[in-house]
């Protein structure tokens, strides 16, 4: 029954939070090809990319100041997008690491090519190591499980209008040693719209509202700025979490791009800061 107690209640305070954003991915507009796979946010091209994400303030019962990361790939041509990464993330007694694997297929029809229907899915096979000594009951030693998951997605875009849905993690399969559940990355129903307008070609406005259902309903509103195609801003707010979230980017000689993030909850009292780089390898 202790054992029983100490899960629940830690997987209450952890998940109320860290799941919220299916994972530690802040700024939905600028990772949004993560939380939906049909969406291709890059010009064609080879890319190397890396993202990490520090915990200044981390929430309840996580390690002290958490580093997730993650090492992506990305080939994209034309109507044709693929993606690869490898990911790590840290929650207390959990200590996750997952490899991906994405694809995603545009159409355009209409005149001019005016309309457009992309459809994606991300396969993952990913493994979680549970630290017992961590957890209140007296056990020690550790266990490993092996989780697969899929993610399926698709967005419409007509002109300078967006919208899309996803599923992510649809199999949401539970990590348990002696069946007793430990760790589940829950089902999340993802919508999202936004509006890509520019501005006599020097500024381009992105506001975009997204809506979901992960274990409880949440959204997630905002604003991006490009100036000149170069300097990259965005604000978002999250609910029912309260926090807030700014980034700031820049892209160097079209083939280095260089980001930085902070998030905030007052709510909570939770902070962390990103870090983001991308480049260009290959036409």
């Amino acid at each position: 029954m202790k054992k029983t107690v100490s899960v629940i209640a830690f997987l209450a305070a952890a998940l109320s939070v860290k799941a919220q954003n299916i994972a530690p991915r802040d700024n939905y507009l600028w990772d949004i090809d993560y939380y939906n796979p049909s969406v291709v946010m890059k010009s064609n091209g080879v890319y190397a990319d890396f993202y990490a994400r520090y915990d200044i303030n981390p929430i309840k019962n996580a390690d002290v100041n958490p580093l997730d990361i993650s090492a992506e790939t990305y080939v994209v041509r034309d109507d044709h997008h693929w993606q690869a990464s490898l990911a790590h993330d840290g929650l207390s007694y959990f200590d996750a690491a997952a490899f991906s694997v994405a694809y995603s297929h545009l159409f355009n029809f209409g005149t001019n090519k005016q309309h457009s229907f992309s459809v994606g899915g991300r396969v993952t096979l990913g493994y979680g190591r549970i630290d017992f000594s961590k957890l209140d009951y007296g056990q020690t030693g550790y266990k490993i499980m092996v989780r697969p998951d899929l993610d399926l997605g698709f967005e419409y875009r007509y002109k300078f209008f967006h919208t899309g849905f996803a599923v992510k993690n649809i199999l949401s399969l539970p990590l348990k040693d002696d069946g007793m559940t430990y760790f589940r990355y829950p089902r999340a129903y993802i919508w999202h719209m936004l509006f890509d307008l520019n501005v006599r070609d020097k500024v381009k406005f992105i506001p975009y509202f997204a809506l979901g259902v992960n274990q409880n309903i949440f959204i997630d509103a905002g604003l991006g700025m490009c100036f000149l195609r170069v300097c990259r801003f965005n604000y978002s707010f999250h609910g029912p979490t309260i926090s807030h979230n700014f980034g700031l980017g820049f892209d160097i000689a079209k083939r280095l791009h260089i980001g930085a993030g902070y998030c905030f909850s007052p709510t909570h009292r939770t902070s962390g800061v990103t870090m983001r780089l991308s480049v260009k390898i290959a036409e």
